[in-house]
C-alpha cells in the first residue's frame, strides 16, 4: 500500500473495480452464448460454478487461518470482497437476521450497493445477470462449507426492488476439513485487520485475486471445453472488456473533468495499481512508463497453475484499453511476468498533460 493512499481513496476505487468485473462477466458471456449457442451457455455456467467452488474454498481457507469458526454468520460478516459489503454492512447489521446456521440480509437498489449488477442493468442483460447470481452464490457458500445453502427469494436481476439472500446451515453439519495454502502463500497476510484501513486494503488486494480467478477459471473452461477455439475465444473476449472498459474510463474522464494525458488514465486506473499493486511509474512527455515489481493477478494465476497462459490477457489489456480510451494512445508490455520475466513493465504512449 502506498503510503500516500487514503482510506477515503482504498474505499472508492472498490466499487469502481468490481463494476469492472461486471464488464468483463457480460462481454464474456454474450461472447460464449452467441459463438458456441446451448454450449456457451453451459460454459458460461462451467465457469461461474468453478471459480464459485474455488472462491469459496479460498474462503474458508482465510477464515481458518483467523481462527474463525466456519458457519454462515461468519461467511456474512467475513465477505471476501470488501467491494461487495464494505458499503452494505451498516445496513446489514441493522436489518439482517443472524445465527451462526442462519443468516437473512437484504442488498436494495442504490448508489453501490451492488456494482457488479450496475452495467447489467443498464445493458438490459438481465438472464444471465440472474444466471451468474444464482450460479456464482450456490458454488461459492457450497466451497466455503460443503453443506451450506444460500436461496435468494428476490433478485435485482430478477427486476425485484432488492436482493434478499437467505443462508442456511443445518444443526447437524460438521465442520469441513482444513486446506492447505498454495506452496508460498501467505493466507493471513491478505487478512490484516489491526486497523481499519489495512482491512479494506486486505479486501482490495482480496478482490484484485477474486479478478485473477474469475480471468484464469474462463480460461480453464474454454481451453477444456472449446480446446481448438480457446485462445481465439478467450483473446476476443479480453478485446471486448478493454474495450467496454476503456468507455467506461472516459465517461468517468468527462464528467470528473480528468486530464487528457496517459498518466490520468493510469492514475485513475479501473484496477488500482498504485494502491494495491506494487509499482514505480515514470511520466515522460511522450507517456508514462508503469514498472510493477509485485501484482496479486500474476501471484494467484501462479497458484493456479496458469501464469504462462494468462500472457494473452497482459498482452491485450493494456493496448486495448489504451487505444479505445484515446485514439492518438497506444500501448505495449517489452517486460511480464507472465512470460517468466521479474517485472511487468506497461508503458502508454501519447502526449502527456
Amino acid at each position: 500500500m502506498t503510503k500516500k493512499s487514503t482510506i477515503e481513496e482504498i474505499t472508492t476505487a472498490l466499487p469502481i473495480m468490481i463494476r469492472a468485473s461486471g464488464w468483463f462477466y457480460m462481454e464474456a458471456a454474450r461472447a460464449l452464448t452467441e459463438d458456441f449457442g446451448a454450449e456457451g451457455e453451459r460454459t458460461v455456467r462451467r465457469w461461474l460454478r468453478r471459480w464459485g467452488q474455488w472462491r469459496g474454498r479460498e474462503l474458508r481457507k482465510g477464515h481458518m487461518a483467523l481462527g474463525l469458526p466456519i458457519n454462515v454468520e461468519t461467511l456474512c460478516k467475513n465477505w471476501d470482497s470488501a467491494a461487495a459489503t464494505y458499503h452494505l454492512m451498516d445496513e446489514w447489521e441493522k436489518e439482517g437476521s443472524w445465527h451462526p446456521g442462519n443468516v437473512k440480509v437484504p442488498v436494495k437498489k442504490g448508489e453501490c450497493a451492488c456494482p457488479v449488477s450496475e452495467p447489467w442493468r443498464e445493458s438490459d442483460f438481465w438472464l444471465w445477470g440472474h444466471v451468474l447470481c444464482d450460479e456464482f452464490h450456490i458454488q461459492f457458500v457450497r466451497g466455503y462449507h460443503p453443506d451450506a445453502v444460500v436461496v435468494i427469494p428476490e433478485c435485482i436481476m430478477k427486476r425485484d426492488d432488492a436482493c434478499t439472500f437467505n443462508f442456511v446451515l443445518p444443526p447437524n453439519a460438521k465442520a469441513p476439513e482444513a486446506i492447505d495454502p498454495y506452496p508460498g502463500q501467505d493466507v493471513l497476510k491478505d487478512w490484516q485487520r489491526d486497523t481499519e484501513k489495512n482491512a479494506v486494503w486486505c479486501g482490495l488486494r482480496r478482490k484484485s485475486r477474486i479478478t485473477a480467478g474469475r480471468i484464469y477459471f474462463l480460461w480453464e473452461v474454454l481451453s477444456e471445453f472449446h480446446p481448438d477455439e480457446a485462445e481465439a475465444e478467450f483473446a476476443k473476449i479480453m478485446d471486448l472488456w478493454a474495450a467496454s472498459r476503456a468507455a467506461n474510463l472516459r465517461n468517468q474522464k468527462d464528467e470528473e473533468k480528468w486530464g487528457n494525458g496517459p498518466e490520468s488514465l493510469y492514475f485513475n486506473f479501473d484496477h488500482p495499481y498504485r494502491i494495491s499493486w506494487e509499482a514505480e511509474t515514470k511520466v515522460k512527455a511522450d507517456g508514462i512508463e508503469i514498472e510493477v515489481s509485485y501484482c496479486p493477478f500474476a501471484e494467484t494465476w501462479n497458484w493456479l497453475g496458469g501464469l504462462s497462459e494468462m500472457r494473452i490477457y497482459c498482452e491485450r489489456c493494456y493496448s486495448g484499453i489504451a487505444s479505445n480510451y484515446d485514439a492518438a494512445f497506444t500501448a505495449e508490455v517489452p517486460q511480464c511476468k507472465t512470460r517468466g520475466d521479474e517485472v511487468c513493465r506497461i508503458r502508454i504512449n501519447g502526449k502527456t498533460g
